[in-house]
């Protein structure tokens, strides 16, 4: 069990890997308009920007926002 507990967080590791919008809000669970005023806000950081059009951030930066929360 401790083996698959380890392979689980492997893929969190690389702070630079991308989170999508939707892992986000489950992670959080909240809803799209509740992040997108947290955005605009400044309560959340901003999405990184991307050539896919598509609502991504780096893990970093959401590890350091629900670190210092």
């Amino acid at each position: 069990m401790a083996q698959k507990h380890i392979d689980h967080l492997e893929m969190y590791i690389d702070e630079n890997r991308l989170i999508k919008r939707q892992k986000i809000l489950e992670l959080l669970d909240i809803s799209s308009s509740t992040l997108r005023r947290w955005i605009k806000s400044g309560k959340f950081p901003p999405p990184i920007e991307n050539q896919d059009a598509h609502l991504k951030w780096q893990f970093k930066d959401v590890h350091e926002w629900l670190t210092n929360r």
